[in-house]
């Protein structure tokens, strides 16, 4: 899901509390609006502010290039026991393969939908 429809409408927290509640597995979290569209800086810190709302596993992504990337979205949304989530979800921007089997290759990943939980 992305973290709202525009700037004014945030409710990615709620969302994500709302799919715990229905009993989801997991959530994705896009860290943009719907208006941004793919323009625009992801939100780190409300995909943080789901990960800390919730206990089922938080699947972070936007502005995700590269390897150093990927570390810095696991660092600072503390996704340390959720590698293997990003590993096989590293959002649209990795679609070429390249970045993606960079980012797998970091984080020992081998595989699309690698698991290291």
């Amino acid at each position: 899901m992305r973290i709202g429809w525009d700037s004014d409408h945030i409710y990615a927290v709620e969302n994500a509390r709302a799919v715990e509640r229905a009993g989801g597995k997991a959530v994705s979290v896009h860290g943009r609006t719907r208006e941004q569209l793919y323009t625009g800086k992801a939100n780190w810190d409300i995909i943080k502010e789901v990960k800390e709302a919730v206990r089922i596993p938080v699947i972070g992504n936007g502005d995700v290039f590269s390897p150093e990337e990927a570390k810095r979205l696991l660092d600072h949304t503390d996704h340390g026991s959720h590698l293997g989530e990003l590993c096989s979800n590293t959002g649209r921007e990795s679609r070429n393969g390249a970045a993606k089997r960079r980012i797998r290759n970091k984080f020992g990943c081998s595989r699309a939908g690698c698991s290291l939980v």
